[in-house]
C-alpha cells in the first residue's frame, strides 16, 4: 500500500504557476493532513554571472536575491496560514536542482511539487531544463503543476 505523503516540499520562484502550484499543495496537504515546506533557491549561476559583470558584489547580490526569495516564500506561507496548513520556509543557495534534491533528502519529504509553466520564453526553456532534471534525479515522487 502507498502510503500518503506526511510531508511536502514545495519549489517557489515567485512565479504566478508557482503561487498556484502551492496553493495547489497547501489544498492537498490540507486533505491528507501533511506539512508543507516552501524552498526558495538563490541560483549559483546567477550569482556568478552578476560577478562576472562586476556591476555588484557577489555578497550584495546574494543578500538581495536572498531576500526576493524570502519574499516568496512567505507569500506562499499566507496561503497555508489561511488554510491552517502548518508550513516551514526555506531559502538555500545553489545549483537549483542539486538544491531541491538535497532538501527532498534531508528533510525526509514525501513529496516535490513543483509549477511549470504555459509561457514560451528562454526563461521558460531553461525552467522546463530544471523540471526536467528534476524529473530524472528526484528520490521523491514529483507533483508537476502546470498553469493552465
Amino acid at each position: 500500500m502507498v502510503e500518503l505523503p506526511r510531508k511536502i516540499l514545495v519549489g517557489v520562484d515567485g512565479s504566478a504557476a508557482a503561487l498556484e502550484a502551492a496553493r495547489y499543495a497547501v489544498k492537498l496537504a490540507s486533505k491528507i493532513g501533511s506539512t508543507v515546506t516552501f524552498l526558495g533557491v538563490v541560483d549559483a549561476q546567477s550569482l556568478e554571472s552578476v560577478e562576472k559583470l562586476g556591476l555588484v558584489k557577489r555578497a550584495a547580490a546574494e543578500a538581495a536575491m536572498e531576500r526576493e526569495m524570502k519574499n516568496f516564500t512567505e507569500e506562499a506561507a499566507k496561503i497555508a496560514k489561511e488554510m491552517g496548513v502548518q508550513c516551514d520556509q526555506v531559502v538555500a543557495t545553489g545549483d537549483i536542482v542539486q538544491t531541491i534534491i538535497d532538501t527532498a533528502i534531508r528533510g525526509g519529504y514525501g513529496l516535490l511539487v513543483i509549477a511549470t509553466r504555459k509561457k514560451v520564453s528562454l526563461e521558460r526553456i531553461a525552467a522546463g531544463e530544471h523540471t526536467a532534471r528534476l524529473v530524472d534525479f528526484s528520490p521523491i515522487p514529483i507533483l508537476v503543476y502546470k498553469q493552465v
